[in-house]
């Protein structure tokens, strides 16, 4: 589709509506995919201080580990975890970054 028309109209909407989480969410996730990686964290970043929950946690702890930044990935992890002991996703993403930090002797 049309990639840029719909970044622009969800950009828009974020101008009105502010924080509505389904506009971010959309937003990040077309980010992502044009891998705009920066700009999805930041959009992920407003999501979870507005609309805090497990799944606002949990993606924002997975765009701060494909980042780089593990420390800080680590905490939306558990913060999610603790929220939502089940979520499969988010257990084996905490996994797959353990397994990453263990291999850079990082805790």
């Amino acid at each position: 589709g049309d990639i840029v028309g719909a970044e622009f109209a969800y950009t828009t909407a974020l101008q009105l509506a502010g924080t509505h989480p389904e506009s971010l969410r959309s937003l990040a996730t077309l980010l992502r995919e044009q891998g705009r990686f920066d700009k999805t964290e930041e959009v992920l970043g407003i999501l979870q201080v507005h609309h805090p929950s497990a799944d606002s946690y949990g993606d924002f702890g997975a765009i701060l580990h494909i980042n780089g930044k593990f420390q800080e990935a680590r905490e939306f992890y558990e913060k999610s975890l603790h929220l939502e002991p089940n979520n499969s996703v988010v257990r084996e993403n905490m996994r797959k970054l353990q397994r990453k930090m263990a291999s850079l002797n990082l805790r």
